[in-house]
């Protein structure tokens, strides 16, 4: 069984480009609605930029997994199956980015 966690290697891989030093602006929505879709499985169900997306999000701590949340045990979209710990926001952490203090 294949897990999940914070990918390190931020040097892009599959056309992605890499992650630079400033992060994007963020929504708290865009924030909750990332978190849902990881602690649900969805996000490696959907369709590619789904997925990257939500990645995107773990690969800048946002989302940070906790096993004090529970596990996830989800089918991916190749039919492989996955289990990893379920997340939660690092609110300090979207407030950095928001305010551009990074």
């Amino acid at each position: 069984m294949n897990t999940i966690g914070n990918n390190q290697d931020n040097n892009g891989g599959g056309g992605a480009s890499p992650q630079t030093k400033k992060e994007k602006m963020i929504t708290d929505n865009e924030c909750k609605e990332a978190l849902k879709l990881f602690n649900t499985g969805a996000w490696v169900q959907l369709e590619g930029s789904v997925g990257r997306w939500v990645q995107s999000i773990l690969d800048a701590d946002i989302i940070v997994q906790d096993e004090k949340n529970g596990t996830v045990s989800v089918i991916d979209g190749y039919g492989r199956p996955l289990k990893y710990n379920k997340a939660h926001i690092d609110w300090d952490r979207v407030s950095t980015i928001q305010m551009g203090e990074e």
